[in-house]
Order: C-alpha cells, then structure tokens, then sequence
C-alpha cells in the first residue's frame, strides 16, 4: 500500500492537459520474477525448464499513485 508520502509525483503526458504532474512512482517496490522457457507441445505453448527461479528485489520502480487512481492501492500481477 501506498501512502501520501510514498514515491514521488511525476509529469506524464494528458490528453487535454498536456504534460501535467499527474502520477506517482517509487523505486521501493517488492518483485519476485521467475521466467520459463516456452515449449510448443502440438497447437498450445507450456511451460518448459525454469530459467530465473524467484530472484527477487526491494528496488524495483512502480506507479503507486495518481489519476485515476487517486486513493491508496496495491496489487499483485501473475502473468
């Protein structure tokens, strides 16, 4: 979760705007990456040896703030 004084709040680019402080991001997020080799088994691809097995980091930079998200948030991506 992010709070008030998490990150740093940053430009980014609008539409009607233009280019307005408008998000914000901190280089102290928590990651853990594993990464597969993709294998294809007839017509679907699955998941072959390991190549990265969890590595993880507590310096890893994330939007943790801004519109249209303008209340505290937090989340977890399984891709």
């Amino acid at each position: 979760n992010c709070t008030d004084e998490a990150g740093v709040v940053l430009r980014a680019p609008t539409k009607e705007d233009g280019l307005v402080y408008f998000c914000r991001d901190s280089f102290y997020a928590h990651v853990t990456v594993t990464l597969w080799e993709l294998e294809k088994k007839e017509h679907e691809w699955v998941r072959g040896r390991t190549i990265i097995d969890a590595a993880t980091s507590d310096l890893c930079a994330v939007e943790v703030g801004g519109g249209p998200w303008w209340n505290p948030w937090s989340a977890v991506s399984n891709m």
